[in-house]
């Protein structure tokens, strides 16, 4: 056709529809949010949201995976959860929190910087 396009009509077909993109229902698992204030110096919120009931353990561990504090050991309700955590005695560095359940754990990290 030589290139020449002037004057050239198209007619598309094509079916009238919605598309769908799957979005993750957060209350169908549970999730280990990232601590906020991060990087933090004192203090800091760490918060989690359960599925279901059931035992929880959420543990501060150093880099060579030391536990340096449980902030929970125990049974917890469904729901959302807020714990603050203190430095109280740790120096700087890079740290994380690993939030076991019964159905998986989930692991963050966080740093304090004075």
């Amino acid at each position: 056709d030589g290139g020449n396009n002037i004057g050239l009509n198209m007619i598309i077909k094509a079916k009238a529809g919605l598309a769908s993109i799957s979005t993750l229902n957060s209350s169908a698992k549970n999730v280990l949010y990232q601590n906020i204030p991060n990087p933090f110096s004192n203090t800091t919120e760490i918060s989690y949201n359960l599925a279901e009931d059931s035992h929880v353990k959420l543990c501060v561990y150093n880099v060579i995976g030391q536990v340096v504090a449980t902030l929970v050991d125990g049974n917890e309700n469904s729901g959302q959860h807020h714990i603050t955590f203190g430095t109280e005695n740790l120096p700087n560095g890079t740290y994380n929190y690993q939030l076991s359940t019964t159905t998986g754990i989930e692991t963050k990290q966080m740093v304090i910087m004075r």
